[in-house]
């Protein structure tokens, strides 16, 4: 049986297509690749009520069960294994460049300070940011909220920069 996309107005096999007990055909109305663009949208533009909602998620299931983690994790350890495998390799870069951090610090070369260098706020927590992650040595010393600010700013220019280059 096929399917018309609403969104791409692809004929598609229903396979194609999330089910959905509210439609009539039993399947939802957009493609599995659709709606999973519509998603990642919605996300990127409602990314604090998604945060949000997400860890209102994962408290109520700890509440309920308080080994929710170790069980997930259980339950998925093949996927998580692919899943680390392949990231690994995405994220080379980035890995190696915390690593040095981490070195750095641990042989004593690198000193962690006690001062956020945005909000110049005392901590004692304070983490290494990277702008650019292939000169790992270049970081800036940041509070965790200045940190999470920075790595956002980060996104929404890197986002705004695909976005450009698709035009």
């Amino acid at each position: 049986m096929d399917k018309i996309c609403r969104k791409c107005q692809k004929i598609k096999e229903v396979n194609e297509f999330c089910p959905d007990k509210r439609i009539k055909s039993g399947y939802s109305t957009l493609c599995k690749k659709c709606d999973s663009e519509r998603c990642e949208e919605y996300r990127k533009k409602n990314r604090e009520t998604c945060d949000k909602s997400k860890k209102e998620w994962v408290e109520r299931k700890l509440k309920k069960n308080p080994n929710f983690h170790k069980e997930r994790y259980q339950k998925n350890k093949e996927k998580t294994a692919e899943y680390k495998k392949i990231n690994a390799e995405k994220y080379r870069i980035q890995t190696r460049a915390r690593c040095k951090i981490s070195l750095d610090i641990f042989c004593g070369k690198l000193k962690r300070p006690d001062i956020c260098e945005s909000c110049l706020g005392r901590f004692s927590k304070i983490e290494a940011h990277h702008e650019d992650y292939s000169k790992p040595r270049e970081i800036i010393w940041l509070c965790i909220k200045c940190h999470k600010k920075a790595d956002k700013e980060k996104r929404e220019r890197n986002d705004s920069n695909t976005i450009l280059s698709r035009i």
